[in-house]
């Protein structure tokens, strides 16, 4: 939805190089946090041992494939010409500022115990 909104946004202030830059950039970001967010959360259920090692490759992966993707793009001479950079940075960044935000919210409404004290039968029986 914010990908839409930024290259709805660049289209109607700056045009069509504007709104691909947007959508690059929220697409690029969306497809980083989705990415990310599928690995940990299959490795945390798969094997809870090494979520922490999956999950600092995994970001390790994005980082260097984010980069690669605007080496790409620079290097082919999109950026400016058919991608809009500043759009292109601002759907990064609005991507990004929702990701967060909603990872902030779901977290802060998640109800996820803290101690297992066990059914009251446990507790009692000692």
């Amino acid at each position: 939805m914010t990908v839409l909104l930024t290259a709805g946004a660049g289209a109607l202030l700056d045009g069509r190089s504007a709104a691909a830059g947007g959508l690059v950039g929220g697409g690029m970001a969306a497809a980083f946090f989705l990415f990310g967010s599928a690995t940990v959360s299959a490795a945390t259920r798969l094997a809870p041992q090494v979520a922490l090692v999956v999950a600092m490759s995994t970001y390790l992966l994005q980082v260097v494939a984010v980069l690669a993707v605007f080496a790409a793009l620079t290097s082919a001479g999109l950026v400016g010409d058919t991608l809009a950079a500043g759009w292109l940075a601002a759907g990064v960044i609005a991507a990004t500022v929702v990701w967060t935000v909603a990872q902030m919210v779901f977290t802060a409404r998640a109800r996820i115990p803290l101690y297992d004290l066990g059914t009251p039968r446990q507790v009692g029986a000692s």
